[in-house]
């Protein structure tokens, strides 16, 4: 299951088209515990914006949630 809550709109100093939208994105498991989550940026024609490729934010492996942690 999934989960994607919006998070709203990207800077426009990042160039991406009008009505892009940055969205987090959880996979649940079947309690809905959160096991993993990614930020993108949805552009209007439903493509993922920027890189093209989701930005891991968090994994749960071996009992472990992993997490990017700001600098």
């Amino acid at each position: 299951m999934t989960k994607v809550r919006h998070r709203g709109v990207p800077s426009p100093e990042i160039g991406l088209p009008s009505g892009t939208e940055s969205q987090m994105v959880s996979y649940l498991d079947a309690a809905g515990d959160e096991i993993a989550a990614f930020i993108s940026f949805c552009s209007p024609d439903g493509n993922i914006g920027a890189s093209g490729k989701p930005d891991p934010k968090r994994l749960l492996k071996d009992g472990v949630m992993y997490r990017i942690e700001k600098s």
